[in-house]
């Protein structure tokens, strides 16, 4: 029996860069924005699911680059669906589960709004301009989305174990 949805509505992952479950490592730069993500200790379980969701965030956002009408074209648009997307993925009872985990993923998502180079990713005080620089509200370029996806991809390999 086939599907009753037209093929057209299907968009398939584009496949696999390597074997299934490997991560390529990310940017040095996105490294460098993940560097205080310390998920060491979350649960593996629930390390899967959140490199699951930011897997799946980057992938949502490669996706709309093309896309003629943009959905999420501010980076203050993109902060409420990421917050929307969390709300709807967390069980209230795991909210604050990991104490500073959802400071230092929203820090990651600005310092690459920023684009703080790996470079100045030691100095503080360049760092410190880069969180504020990175909450500012702005329009999503190409470039900002390409961040936005590196970032995402930092997370997921940050969370797979990888990262450590």
């Amino acid at each position: 029996q086939t599907c009753a949805l037209p093929i057209s509505l299907y968009q398939p992952p584009p496949p696999p860069a390597a074997a299934p479950g490997a991560i390529s490592p990310p940017s040095a730069d996105a490294k460098a924005w993940v560097a205080g993500l310390a998920p060491d200790k979350m649960l593996p379980a629930d390390r899967i699911y959140t490199a699951e969701f930011y897997s799946a965030l980057g992938y949502v956002l490669s996706n709309l680059a093309d896309k003629e009408v943009q959905a999420i074209d501010t980076t203050e648009k993109f902060r409420r669906a990421h917050a929307l997307a969390l709300d709807g993925a967390v069980a209230k009872a795991n909210v604050g589960k990991y104490p500073g985990l959802g400071r230092e993923i929203d820090r990651a998502f600005a310092l690459a709004v920023a684009g703080l180079p790996a470079a100045d990713a030691s100095d503080e005080a360049k760092v410190a301009k880069a969180v504020e620089d990175g909450l500012t509200p702005r329009p999503i370029t190409n470039a900002l989305r390409a961040r936005l996806v590196d970032c995402c991809s930092a997370l997921n390999w940050k969370l797979r174990i990888n990262g450590e």
